[in-house]
């Protein structure tokens, strides 16, 4: 097994979602922006002797107000086999010849504050059924934090078959995905025939 750091250190963060990084040797605590947040930041991958890919949407993105939206990956952090391609049909995770079996799938989707309506994720087969479907309805508080959506499972596929992510919500406006370091990920790992 292997653990891998993504990115790391200390940030001030406000309601803006920008991260800021902070050095403690130059920098002054009461220099932050009044209202911000100091902390300490340490994502991380574990790989095991399986096989490996880490989708993320790098700066988040926007999703209308009751509209179904497919997420396009802009970015991998790993790809072990030829999963996913950042050229043509970013949205899907296609599972290569020879790797039929099991994965442990996570979807981390932070949602931008707000308290209306509730936000949904479906895991999409070959882009018409859903393979697996979530829905998270915003905390009464979500004006002040974002709405958090989480899932980890194991999903039995077979090679040729293609995955997708799609999201709704019913805000009653636009609303984003948590941008900077929450960005949404979306982690498949082999586990096995």
């Amino acid at each position: 097994m292997k653990v891998i750091p993504l990115a790391e250190g200390w940030f001030t963060v406000d309601k803006t979602k920008q991260f800021v990084p902070f050095d403690a040797s130059s920098d002054q605590l009461r220099d932050r922006p009044a209202g911000s947040l100091l902390v300490e930041i340490q994502p991380f991958v574990v790989c095991t002797a399986n096989d490996v890919i880490l989708l993320d949407t790098s700066g988040g993105f926007s999703i209308s107000n009751n509209t179904y939206t497919i997420v396009n990956w802009d970015s991998e952090v790993f790809d072990t086999d030829a999963f996913h391609s950042t050229s043509s049909n970013t949205s899907r995770v296609t599972i290569p010849t020879g790797k039929s079996g099991k994965y442990q799938v996570t979807v981390n989707m932070p949602w931008d504050w707000n308290a209306s309506g509730y936000r949904r994720f479906a895991i999409k087969l070959n882009g018409s059924s859903n393979a697996r479907f979530c829905i998270n309805s915003a905390q009464p508080n979500s004006t002040t934090a974002e709405a958090k959506q989480s899932w980890t499972g194991v999903m039995d596929v077979t090679a040729g078959q293609y995955y997708e992510l799609e999201l709704y919500q019913t805000s009653g406006t636009a609303l984003g995905t948590f941008a900077g370091i929450a960005w949404g990920e979306w982690t498949w790992i082999y586990l096995g025939a």
